[in-house]
């Protein structure tokens, strides 16, 4: 037999699949197969096996010892049986902090579009890539999620029984309807996803005190675009640490619990949701807390928060415990911008940390505002509300016109005080011509002299210097104009 290493069999009925050896090959091409295939014959090391154009294609069995690197799988829609019992596959560690190591390679596996597929049954603890989209859901203890227990990553929309899964690179599920993941020993996981999921159930995800803390050493996202109602209580009380960003948009109707969680390494983003109640209780760091436009929802109190990088709120502001939302912040380094949409809002316990030099930058529009503050960018939004705006424009406007008349009556009061002067001068003159005798001119002793004795200088007797009289403007008339802008 010639050899071969790396080369590709097609596979189409079971006659080709005897016809492989045990001797190490490269790659299993299966097409165009109906009923069942059994590969008796096939051990040793193989890179992949793939599985398309087969929809008639039920039973795929791989009964004897062997690796495998990759086995992908599509569209076989009447597919209901997967077998390899006897699977030599990597093992994957990980870390605390969420480095993972790993000998030999763990299997990549791929399915999409099984929709029969009830039996699937693997030999492996570790997993590559595991991804599992368009099965049915089922959960039992032999279905092939129930024996991993680490993983690079999983994507999945069925319901699946993930009672054994430790640590897990990516967490993935998306649009799965009624089901209730067991996370009884998951300790690690680096970014974890939930998107429209619907009557999604998290209970083992909330008992912090039995089963201990959990770690998203990455991001976490929880989104429900799809405004598929969810399970009314999301909890994930045994979440205690987010490495980067936790993202929770579009929910509705639903309360969402982190009550164990006090670190968030980048920003914590809730926006869009509607009528939903948020547990933050125990934050204490985090670089950004973004919450915006999250209509009939309270937004949380952060009573533990300490440090923080930027702060915007947009909403209803919690004031059950008065107006201090951040009763134990030590330092927030670049800007606190509060938009409260309840007027009853008060910015006074905001402004005291201001002025301890807590908080370097405040925007807040409630009452007893704080200083306007060149706010960090958050979605084009003007970082003062309309009437903030509104309330700056009347009072600067007022200031100006006060300017405006003061100077009017001072130039028209010094006019008038001149005039008067003015006119008793002249007043004065014509007095003492009236006063004077009046002879007619005697021209007998006119003669022609010389022009240079014409002209002569006037004696400095007869300058008179005028003193006008210029009055100061009385203090009873100086009236102080407030602004309106606060």
């Amino acid at each position: 037999m010639p050899d071969c290493l790396g080369e590709t069999f097609t596979v189409a009925n079971q006659g080709d699949a005897d016809r492989l050896t045990s001797s190490p090959c490269g790659n299993i091409n299966i097409r165009q197969a109906e009923g069942t295939l059994n590969f008796t014959n096939v051990t040793g090391s193989w890179d992949t096996i793939t599985v398309s154009n087969s929809p008639g294609l039920q039973v795929l069995r791989f009964p004897q010892s062997f690796s495998l690197d990759l086995l992908q799988i599509s569209d076989a829609t009447s597919l209901n049986e997967l077998s390899l019992p006897r699977l030599i596959g990597g093992n994957i560690s990980y870390t605390e902090n969420g480095a993972y190591l790993f000998n030999l390679n763990p299997l990549d596996l791929y399915i999409t579009n099984a929709p029969k597929l009830l039996a699937l049954y693997i030999n492996a603890t570790s997993f590559g890539n595991l991804e599992l989209l368009g099965l049915p859901s089922v959960a039992t203890d032999d279905y092939v999620p129930a024996g991993v227990v680490t993983a690079l990553s999983i994507q999945t929309d069925s319901c699946l029984n993930t009672a054994r899964l430790e640590a897990v690179g990516s967490f993935r599920i998306v649009g799965v309807v009624d089901c209730n993941y067991q996370f009884q020993n998951l300790k690690s996981v680096g970014n974890f996803s939930l998107v429209n999921a619907a009557n999604f159930r998290t209970s083992l995800l909330a008992d912090v005190d039995t089963l201990g803390p959990l770690l998203v050493n990455e991001s976490m996202v929880l989104d429900n675009e799809a405004d598929k109602a969810p399970y009314p209580d999301l909890a994930f009380d045994r979440v205690s640490q987010i490495g980067k960003d936790l993202n929770i948009t579009s929910y509705a109707n639903v309360n969402i619990s982190f009550g164990g969680l006090t670190d968030i390494g980048n920003s914590l983003l809730i926006s869009n949701n509607t009528n939903c109640t948020l547990n933050f209780d125990h934050v204490s760091t985090a670089t950004n807390l973004i919450l915006l436009d999250n209509a009939d929802s309270v937004l949380p109190l952060f009573p533990e928060l300490e440090t923080v990088e930027n702060v915007h709120f947009r909403g209803y502001i919690d004031t059950s415990t008065g107006p201090n939302i951040f009763p134990v912040l030590t330092l927030a380094r670049g800007t606190v911008i509060v938009e409260a949409w309840n007027s009853e809002f008060n910015c006074s316990a905001l402004e005291s940390l201001k002025n301890e030099n807590k908080i370097h930058n405040l925007v807040c529009n409630g009452t007893n505002n704080g200083t306007s503050i060149p706010s960090m960018s958050s979605g084009g939004h003007d970082s003062l509300s309309p009437g903030a705006k509104a309330g700056i424009g009347v009072g600067s406007g007022i200031f100006g016109l006060g300017i405006v008349v003061a100077l009017t009556w001072l130039i028209l009061h010094f006019r008038r005080r001149l005039k008067s002067v003015e006119t008793a001068v002249l007043q004065g003159t014509t007095v003492n011509d009236d006063k004077s005798e009046k002879y007619a001119p005697d021209v007998n002793g006119i003669q022609e002299v010389d022009g240079t004795g014409i002209i002569r200088e006037m004696p400095d007797d007869h300058l008179v210097e005028l003193h006008a009289n210029v009055p100061e403007l009385p203090e009873d008339h100086l009236v102080e104009l407030h602004s309106g802008a606060t």
